[in-house]
């Protein structure tokens, strides 16, 4: 009896041309946030590690320099948002719905920029606010 060799089924779309393989370990919640993540698509792991690789490297390429300030602006907004809930969970899903957390979440990510400014202007800084006073609240005449 002999096996019969059978073709590899294909979850997503096929590449075209050749593809490098790399092999790295990743730790196991990265593993399964791409598990459960390749699922929901309908893809395989690593279909969906490839396109976010893909995606990643393209942000860096259309953003140069600016995906610190990014990743800061991100992460302090959702730090606070999860001070101001009282640290309950890690889903900003809930505290986002919140007007309380989402306003000390804005807050803190508005005064990271502030504080990233190339200028230590006090001026500069009234000048920033108000243009997101105009920008926020337009025609509010304050």
């Amino acid at each position: 009896m002999t096996k019969k060799a059978t073709a590899k089924k294909k979850i997503g779309e096929s590449g075209v041309g050749a593809r490098p393989v790399l092999q790295f370990r990743v730790h196991e919640h990265l593993y399964e946030a791409l598990r459960k993540s390749a699922a929901k698509k309908r893809l395989t792991i690593s279909e969906d590690a490839a396109e976010r690789l893909s995606e990643s490297v393209g942000q860096q390429e259309r953003f140069p320099g600016v995906e610190k300030i990014a990743m800061l602006v991100a992460s302090t907004f959702w730090h606070f948002g999860q001070r101001a809930n009282g640290f309950e969970g890690y889903d900003a899903t809930d505290w986002m719905k919140d007007p309380g957390c989402y306003r000390e979440a804005f807050a803190a990510a508005a005064e990271a920029l502030l504080a990233g400014m190339p200028t230590d202007s006090p001026d500069e800084r009234r000048l920033a606010l108000a243009a997101l006073s105009r920008r926020a609240l337009p025609g509010d005449g304050t």
